[in-house]
This record gives structure tokens, sequence and C-alpha cells, in this order.
């Protein structure tokens, strides 16, 4: 945390983001945030959106991003820094301090993670690792070298999560950090049933910066939420800045009540994301589809996808798109009635899908394009399943597609 005891003068009124602050007295990576100036023309507020590492109590900051105007420029002080869970001094009074691995890794044990959540336990006989995986997380993150990857700097490194469960509250993965487990069916990271109804249990990415994020990566994990409710338009993981990155493979979601991935237009031009191998369940009570995708700059590359409910659920869509330019190859669905829901303004996405099945016996709609939604813009091509194959705009198609057919 930090004050600001220098509240500059003369500067230009308005809200500034994508703030670069660094300490010419520390060797703290960097940190990311925004400032308004009020009418008299100094600091009215200020917020960090990504906390830096490695400051100390009374390093001073500045704006690496001349704020306009200023005939003096802000200055913030660091008051209270984070409990540092990866270094220790020891009896003699060696100081200590975890290093990442020639690979370019560290495990979330380093930083005194405990992957002890059992069924019978639940999360009262377990440890709630939510200041241990964070840490690890900004440490993986400040680990590069500076200035920023835009100037040739370097940026994250691997975060391991051991076999068996580990549980911790909400979390964020920084951009260009890598959750990695040891196997989507051995590695489990658990949500803490006490979560509320509204927060997102992992965020990609700075949600607040207003500014494309970097090569954050899931992969080889179960993700699990805990119990509880989830409001619309809630998931386990969001990101509105995610790009130029292979985002997920290998990874199995439980979303319960939640959808297992929401992405929203945010900041920045994304233009590549991919996934692959996933797996999606959410619970018979959901309101909420298993994927929402609404990234209309980005090419969205999905291949392997299965996205289930128990039973027969007419609420949700397995997959709801009203934006972005999808490839899906290889998608499957059960318990839905519609499988892909397509509401897509004009310009917002041009998408193709191959290799689509549904549970005949539970699916209505493989795929709905609905009507007033752009037209002519997508493909289908050898795909089968659910009554209608293609819904286009209420005229149906039954049977096998398989040639390609533009709707």
């Amino acid at each position: 945390t930090w004050t600001n005891t220098n509240a500059g003068a003369g500067c230009t009124p308005g809200t500034y983001v994508q703030l670069l602050f660094q300490s010419a007295s520390a060797l703290g990576s960097e940190t990311w945030g925004e400032v308004t100036i009020g009418g008299g023309g100094a600091v009215s507020s200020s917020t960090i959106s990504t906390p830096g590492t490695g400051y100390n109590v009374g390093d001073t900051m500045t704006s690496l991003t001349t704020i306009p105007g200023c005939t003096t420029q802000p200055v913030w002080t660091v008051t209270a820094v984070s409990t540092p869970t990866g270094s220790f001094v020891d009896a003699a009074g060696n100081r200590w301090q975890i290093q990442l691995r020639p690979d370019n890794g560290i495990s979330i044990l380093a930083f005194g993670a405990k992957n002890d959540w059992t069924v019978t336990g639940g999360d009262a006989g377990a440890t709630n690792n939510t200041v241990q995986i964070q840490n690890a997380f900004w440490f993986a993150y400040g680990s590069g070298v500076k200035p920023t990857i835009d100037a040739l700097g370097t940026l994250g490194a691997y975060v391991d999560f051991p076999p068996k469960v580990t549980m911790s509250c909400a979390l964020t993965l920084p951009q260009g950090v890598w959750m990695r487990g040891a196997g989507r069916y051995s590695s489990i990271w658990k949500d803490c049933d006490s979560e509320s109804s509204t927060n997102t249990p992992l965020t990609v990415g700075d949600s607040a910066l207003q500014v494309s994020c970097f090569g954050s990566h899931i992969s080889d994990i179960g993700i699990y939420r805990g119990s509880g409710s989830a409001a619309n338009g809630s998931a386990m993981i969001f990101s509105n800045c995610i790009q130029q990155a292979r985002f997920m493979d290998r990874v199995v979601i439980a979303g319960g009540p939640r959808s297992c991935l929401n992405l929203q237009i945010g900041w920045g031009g994304a233009a590549l994301i991919g996934m692959s191998d996933i797996e999606c369940g959410v619970s018979s009570s959901s309101s909420n589809p298993g994927f929402n995708i609404n990234y209309p700059s980005a090419i969205i590359d999905m291949q392997n996808v299965i996205i289930e409910i128990p039973g027969n659920n007419a609420t949700p869509n397995g997959m709801s798109v009203t934006g972005g330019r999808l490839n899906v190859i290889g998608f499957h669905c059960e318990g839905f009635s519609t499988c892909i829901f397509i509401n897509v303004a004009a310009n917002n996405g041009i998408s193709s899908f191959h290799h689509l099945t549904g549970l005949q016996s539970s699916c209505t709609n493989l795929l709905t394009r609905q009507n007033g939604s752009s037209s002519g813009v997508n493909v289908i091509g050898m795909s089968l399943g659910c009554t209608n194959t293609l819904n286009n705009g209420g005229t149906p198609t039954t049977g096998n597609i398989i040639g390609d057919v533009v709707f």
C-alpha cells in the first residue's frame, strides 16, 4: 500500500490510467495504477491495480508516464508491504529468498501453500491459501527483466500446483504468468465456499488497467467451484484483456452455478487467443451459459471442448457468443437445449464451426443463430446431433451437415 506524500501542482484535471510507477530508491518491479487529478491541479485519488514486488516501506514512487501539465509531479511513499512468504531469516540472521528454478518455475509450496483440502474435511478442514498463491503469482510476474516487454524486457514464470487439492478464495493471474498443474485430474485448485456470488474466482490479467495483457496461461489443472450461489453473468474465469497466448490447455472446470469462462470486450486490441482440451461442467441450477464469449476484436481458436450440464436444462446455452471471430474444431455438449447460441451484431464476428456434436436426447438445437443476428458470416460443417443441427434465425436444418454451410 502507498500514500500520496506530494499531491503535485499545476496538473491537468482528469483521470489517468495505464500509469507505470517505479522507485528510484528501490529495485521494486513495475506497479500499475490510475490517478485522478482534481480541479486544483493536484492528486485527489490514486489506485494500484497491479502491485509490484521488491519494495520496502519508505520507498518513494513516481509515475514513469508523465502526468500532463504538472509543474510538480506527484510522489507516493510505500507505507506497507505484504508479508513475504517466499523469504525468511534463519536463526543465524541470514536472509534467504526463494528463487526461480532453471526452468523458470516455482511451486506454490515454496510460498507456504498446503494442498490439504479433502472431500471429508471440506473447507473447514483445509488451509485457505489465498495469500500464499497470490504471492507466488506476483513473484512470478515480477521475476522478469525490466522495464517492460514492449521495451525488450521479460515477463512472467511458471507457478506449479502439485497433485491433490489446494484451496483459496479469489485470485488474479497476472500477465505473463503460467498457472500449471501436474495433470487436469491430478492437481486441483478449489475456490472457497465462502466466495461472494458476485466475485470472480480467477481473473486473468489486470481488468482495470485498460490495456492488453500478454501471455497468461492455465494448463494441466482442474478448477472447481465451492458451494453457494452465483450472480447472473458470473464465471469461474474472467478476462477482458488476454491476448497473444495459448490461453488454456488440458483444463477441467466445474463451475457449479457459474459459467466456466467469461471473455468480455475490454482493453487493447486483442488479436489471437487459443484453448484446447477443455472440459466445462455447470450445475443443473445454473442460469449462466457454460462459456460466455463477447470478444469482438479477437480470433479465438477452440479445439476439443466439452460443455455439459446434468439432466436437461433449457435455460442457459452451452456457449453464448455475442462477439468474436471463433474457429471451433471439435465441440460436444450435453444437457443444454441449445449447445451454441450466436447473437452477433454486424462486424462483431466471423466464425467457423466444424465437428460439432450434441447428445441427441437432450438438445433441440446444436447451433442457433438468433434472428436479427449478423448473417452470412458464419460457416458450419461436418456436424451432427440434436433435433436441429442448425437453427438459422428460425429456419431449422435436421440431419448431418457434411459440407460447409454458410449461415
